[in-house]
């Protein structure tokens, strides 16, 4: 598949058929991004279906919702733009984050061309949620910055492991979240399933990510069984742990779970 050119596309959380997430092998992207007057429009215009727990208040909201997945090399550069600084606004000034940034921009060594972004955006336009997807057959967060927190147990190096990391489901508008809750939204989990589906149409069969305690809970609550990886460990104040999770590309949620507040590495 490398070497292979492929389009954005906006996802249905509930569509089949969604072709496989190809890499483009090119250098990092920041310096392409520095001008977003390159944008091109989206090819798809492929609106999600509502689940069924949600409000007629959230029916409406989530009825233009566009679930958005691609290479930093498919992506219009506007809305590189907007993952960047939704980034920035999540990590380090809602949360708290120590990341080395660029401006009001979050980037790391990690986002290169070839990377695997979804983005989630509202009826506005708005970004508000997002998640990198990384080949562990590659560079990645875990191994190079976070190593330790997979013990005695080797690290993946696999195409059949895809990290997730940024990951995060907040609305930049709304007044700082509080830290009792993780991954925990509807639509988070609609990130995650759509995060499922591109990494096994490209033959993965699990998923890895730097995820702090919470998350367990939530993901056992939604269907999903999450394991550690190594014990976890404190880093920078925060208890992380390296957690494996098992890609079904048809799971859905089994029952609504809270807003989240907290989002992974």
């Amino acid at each position: 598949m490398a070497g292979s050119r492929v389009q954005c596309k906006e996802l249905s959380v509930k569509e089949t058929g969604t072709p496989a997430l190809r890499h483009v092998h090119r250098a990092h992207w920041t310096a392409a991004c520095l001008d977003p007057a390159g944008a091109q429009p989206l090819p798809f215009q492929v609106v999600p279906s509502p689940p069924s727990h949600a409000s007629n208040e959230s029916l409406e909201k989530e009825c233009i919702m566009k679930i958005i997945a691609g290479t930093a090399d498919s992506m219009p550069a506007s809305l590189l733009f907007d993952i960047a600084r939704y980034r920035h606004r999540v990590f380090v000034e809602h949360l708290g984050w120590r990341l080395h940034t660029a401006g009001p921009f979050e980037l790391d060594e990690f986002d290169r061309r070839d990377t695997g972004y979804i983005a989630a955006i509202d009826g506005e336009g708005v970004v508000v949620g997002t998640a990198r997807l990384l080949p562990t057959d590659r560079p990645y967060l875990l191994a190079d910055v976070f190593p330790q927190l997979m013990g005695n147990a080797p690290l993946p190096r696999s195409a059949a492991v895809w990290e997730v990391s940024r990951f995060a489901a907040i609305d930049p508008r709304s007044p700082t979240p509080s830290n009792t809750a993780n991954f925990a939204s509807p639509l988070a989990l609609d990130i995650l399933a759509a995060a499922m589906r591109i990494a096994a149409d490209a033959g993965a069969q699990r998923l890895i990510s730097v995820s702090p305690l919470g998350i367990e809970r939530i993901l056992r609550h939604a269907g999903v069984k999450a394991e550690r990886a190594s014990v976890p460990q404190e880093v920078d104040g925060h208890r992380l742990f390296a957690c494996w999770i098992p890609i079904d590309r048809h799971w859905r949620p089994l029952q609504p779970v809270d807003r989240l507040t907290v989002g992974t590495a």
